[in-house]
């Protein structure tokens, strides 16, 4: 698993309602949103030219900001206009969008309320970030030292940038250890999410994944249940331990940039190798983001 390769000269930029070049898309030194991490984002793919599950990517992008107080400066149906002609004039039949969404420069300390909010998208060109190996045999993963927060403690129904410094250190960890991934648990020791994905285990032939209460609600994730309920799998959202994964018959996680991904390690202990369901899923989710 790697990280997209930023190329400045193929990475179309809108700011603030103008569509901009790569080295104009900046933002000052003391805004809020660096300063203080009030920032929130979104990450949707295109197919063959065509956003995935745009509207949806922009429903919680807005939900997210409502959370944190934050007052997007563009309305919905701007931002998906925006987001089309940018992919339009791009001319990227596969791409990684990004919008984000940050407090500006105007004041400076914990307050943001004077701060103007400002929007930008990135339409950068894709690049397969799993290999082809880790999509047929699965990944490693390891349980990171480091727990999600309480509900009672951060908004963790909220796409936040400050949600994600800990998964770059539980990520940055684990590459370190040797493994793919991190798997975070939550304050109470049960199965939360990897640092950029949901989780899911096949458990006597029902498909159990962790409820959206210590992890985001992914978009990915509400897919695949859709998916599977729709094909006659049974599905349930409750908590699970690591060991419960240890004893299912597959686990896979579920994301915007990996799809549906097969994990065949957790810590020192080899998975089963059936990955049968996770197969079919993966297989109807590619068939619905292309057709």
């Amino acid at each position: 698993m790697s990280a997209l390769v930023l190329d400045p000269a193929s990475i179309s930029v809108w700011v603030d309602g103008r569509q901009c070049d790569y080295s104009d898309g900046t933002l000052h030194v003391l805004s809020h949103g660096l300063n203080n991490a009030s920032c929130v984002f979104e990450g949707a793919r295109a197919y063959g030219g065509r956003v995935y599950a745009l509207a949806e990517h922009i429903a919680r992008l807005e939900r997210s900001a409502t959370v944190f107080e934050m007052a997007l400066p563009f309305p919905a149906e701007a931002i998906d206009a925006a987001t089309r002609e940018l992919v339009s004039t791009s001319r990227l039949e596969e791409a990684y969008i990004r919008t984000v969404a940050w407090r500006g420069a105007e004041q400076i300390g914990i307050s943001a309320a004077a701060t103007t909010v400002h929007l930008a998208i990135a339409v950068i060109p894709w690049t397969d970030v799993i290999t082809p190996e880790q999509r047929t045999e699965g990944i490693r993963i390891t349980v990171s030292k480091w727990r999600k927060p309480s509900p009672a403690a951060a908004p963790l129904n909220a796409k936040a940038a400050c949600h994600y410094a800990v998964a770059t250190l539980g990520l940055h960890a684990a590459r370190r250890a040797g493994f793919d991934d991190a798997l975070f648990l939550d304050h109470e020791g049960c199965v939360a999410e990897a640092t950029g994905a949901n989780l899911f285990a096949v458990c006597d032939g029902v498909l159990v994944t962790p409820p959206a209460v210590h992890c985001l609600d992914g978009i990915t994730r509400r897919t695949i249940i859709g998916l599977a309920r729709g094909e006659g799998i049974a599905v349930r959202e409750q908590p699970m331990t690591v060991r419960d994964l240890l004893a299912s018959q597959e686990v896979f996680l579920t994301g915007t940039a990996m799809e549906v991904l097969p994990v065949r390690q957790i810590d020192d202990a080899t998975l089963p190798a059936d990955k049968r369901l996770c197969e079919r899923l993966s297989d109807a989710y590619r068939c619905l983001v292309r057709r």
